[in-house]
């Protein structure tokens, strides 16, 4: 596996688990999932790979902040 497809794989996998979130709204649920399927359509690499890695970035500091089965932040 070439290390390009890492921050891919991530990206993707990431996105996917974000809409499964049950305390994240409808609306940022759509926007990731959004850049996430958009960073595969740009033509520039460079472009891809910050789309890619700012949806990356944005899922694990989410997580981060509110962690799966944490009731005490709602």
């Amino acid at each position: 596996m070439a290390y390009g497809a890492i921050l891919t794989v991530a990206c993707a996998l990431l996105a996917i688990r974000y809409a499964f979130v049950g305390r994240a709204s409808v609306r940022s649920k759509c926007i990731v999932g959004g850049m996430a399927v958009a960073s595969f359509f740009i033509p520039w690499r460079i472009a891809t790979i910050l789309g890619q890695l700012a949806v990356s970035l944005y899922v694990l500091l989410y997580l981060k902040a509110f962690p799966p089965g944490d009731d005490r932040n709602s």
